[in-house]
């Protein structure tokens, strides 16, 4: 399991991403829920988390100016039901849960 968040200060530290036990599912220095492997590197796989395997793979629903606005969108979708993963200024989530995550944050804008 990893820490996908680039802002964790272990990350920021080492330049490298915590890599915990797999019976570990949030990141003990930020809190960030880990994955199995961290998007930019692979697609997820039936060997992920349940809902995340189910859910198909990974499709870009935002592009952000700053990793640390991507971050607040991330935080966003996921109270709200919503997996979703920052890869550099790039906010990903689920093919399925593109529709919900995209009219989320069209609001969050709106409302802005």
């Amino acid at each position: 399991m990893f820490c996908p968040n680039q802002e964790c200060p272990d990350f920021l530290d080492t330049g490298i991403h915590g890599e915990y036990v797999d019976i570990v599912w949030q990141c003990p220095v930020c809190g960030a829920r880990l994955v199995h492997e961290l998007p930019s590197r692979a697609a997820p796989d039936a060997g992920d988390e349940p809902e995340l395997a189910e859910a198909g793979p990974l499709v870009p629903v935002g592009t952000f100016v700053n990793r640390q606005n991507a971050e607040l969108a991330r935080s966003l979708l996921i109270a709200n039901g919503i997996t979703a993963f920052v890869s550099g200024g790039e906010l990903l989530v689920p093919e399925s849960q593109l529709q919900d995550a995209t009219a989320l944050l069209e609001d969050a804008d709106r409302n802005a």
